[in-house]
């Protein structure tokens, strides 16, 4: 069997914290496909936005392991121009998106902020008249640009009062997620000191900026 990790750094954190030999073959791709491909895989195992899984009623979901936002990691952040938070008119997402994102979003402005922004798909440099860009991926990282930003992790936090499944591991096939799950406690705690190490590398580069 094979794995389909998201292409951000929680999926380079899964991949180093599993062991080796598991999967025939891993494979990053977009978050917004891992979902769609879950859903037409006979044996494959995916990480995949929990919410992008509602409805598939044929995926098994692993009730061991999966992918938790919390306030120590975030995949997405968010930057505004000044305005107050109640007051935005306009919003944008892009990056590496999915249904997920879209859907928090709405309900992040809504709930959280008090305030109704149009939303709409913008590329990662597409700030226009925005009053606010949400973008997730590998983008926010280059140039230190998420120093400047808000982690959307803390903001989802927030909302939510509680910690959020992320992604979590999908299959057509129960006893592939059998075998995962068989491996969970060793993930988890290869995973924690992954994350460990990456978060002191964030640290430090939001110091030095």
């Amino acid at each position: 069997m094979n794995l389909f990790l998201p292409d951000n750094f929680i999926g380079y954190i899964l991949e180093r914290a599993l062991p080796e030999g598991l999967f025939n073959k891993v494979s990053y791709i977009k978050s917004g496909d891992l979902a769609v491909h879950a859903e037409h895989s006979q044996d494959d195992v995916f990480l995949a936005p929990t919410l992008d899984l509602n409805g598939k009623k044929e995926i098994y979901l692993s009730g061991k392991a999966a992918a938790i936002i919390d306030m120590e990691i975030s995949t997405g952040f968010m930057y505004y121009s000044g305005k107050a938070v109640d007051e935005l008119r306009k919003a944008g997402i892009a990056g590496d998106i999915c249904k997920q994102d879209i859907i928090l979003a709405k309900l992040l402005f809504n709930e959280l902020y008090g305030s109704d922004p149009e939303l709409k798909i913008v590329s990662a440099g597409d700030w226009g008249d925005l009053d606010a860009l949400i973008l997730f991926g590998n983008e926010n990282f280059s140039d230190d640009r998420f120093t400047a930003g808000v982690p959307w992790s803390d903001e989802i936090t927030e909302l939510l009062d509680s910690s959020f499944v992320q992604y979590s591991f999908a299959s057509n096939n129960v006893d592939s997620l059998k075998l995962l799950n068989s491996y969970a406690d060793y993930i988890d705690e290869n995973a924690l000191e992954t994350s460990i190490g990456l978060m002191t590398w964030l640290a430090l580069l939001e110091l030095n900026s």
